[in-house]
């Protein structure tokens, strides 16, 4: 893939997290990501756009990490070989696997059951969705919603919920940058999982992105199990980052 696709790609993802997480850039091809409010290393970690970063930024990068009282953490393109040999000798050790995915034509759904809103009505019960799909209880209520909150105020934000019988079943958001459409927070509450839910969702924002002309993309985690899902529903993987995190 070319370099300046890549980097596209790339500034879809972290504007749309920037919601979550304080975004700041350290040169041009370095980013760090901290939240106080979100516990995950993903909110919590550094990150490059070309396998060189200099040693003076890897160190800036641990010194801001370690100073909120965390272990360091960095995610790197898979393809930078040497950039991981060398984060491996410092003490850095894999602790997931982001797979980036494209659309490949349209998202057919077999069942549509769930109702699709293409806008949340409320984005405290959008947010209290996305926590009952991922974390299973609303610990994290407050800080989910002012991200929420953030994000739909942008014009380049949609936020599709999906209900049965009127209930809240999934969530799913679209971020568009220049050409992209961008799948974000793809959930299901655990009573409504196999019933199409997330299918349906997808197949929402493939019709978005259609409509205004943008290539459809997600993220996938290794540790969220979804790749496969995805790539069944008419996803090809483009590449994949390795997010590293060092052990104290």
């Amino acid at each position: 893939m070319e370099a300046h696709r890549r980097r596209e790609l790339e500034l879809n993802e972290l504007e749309w997290w920037r919601n979550w997480a304080e975004l700041d850039w350290m040169g041009r091809d370095a980013y760090l990501f901290r939240s106080s409010e979100m516990p995950e290393v993903f909110f919590n970690r550094g990150g490059f756009l070309t396998c060189e970063p200099s040693d003076k930024i890897l160190g800036g990068l641990e010194t801001r990490v370690q100073e909120s009282g965390r272990n360091p953490a960095v995610m790197i393109y898979e393809s930078c070989s040497e950039l991981a040999d060398g984060l491996a000798k410092a003490g850095y050790r894999k602790a997931d696997v982001m797979t980036v995915m494209q659309a490949d034509g349209k998202l057919g759904s077999k069942t549509m059951s769930p109702a699709v809103t293409d806008q949340a009505r409320d984005t405290g019960d959008w947010a209290r969705g996305y926590l009952r799909a991922f974390y299973g209880d609303l610990k994290l209520m407050s800080s989910v919603e002012k991200a929420v909150r953030r994000a739909q105020k942008l014009d380049s934000t949609t936020l599709l919920e999906a209900r049965i019988g009127g209930e809240m079943a999934g969530v799913l958001a679209v971020f568009r940058t220049p050409g992209l459409a961008g799948v974000y927070c793809v959930g299901t509450i655990e009573r409504y999982r196999r019933r199409g839910v997330a299918e349906v969702l997808l197949a929402r924002a493939g019709e978005i992105a259609e409509a205004e002309g943008r290539t459809l993309v997600l993220q996938t985690l290794e540790s969220d199990g979804s790749e496969r899902y995805y790539a069944r529903r008419g996803f090809q993987v483009l590449y994949r980052k390795l997010l590293l995190q060092k052990k104290s």
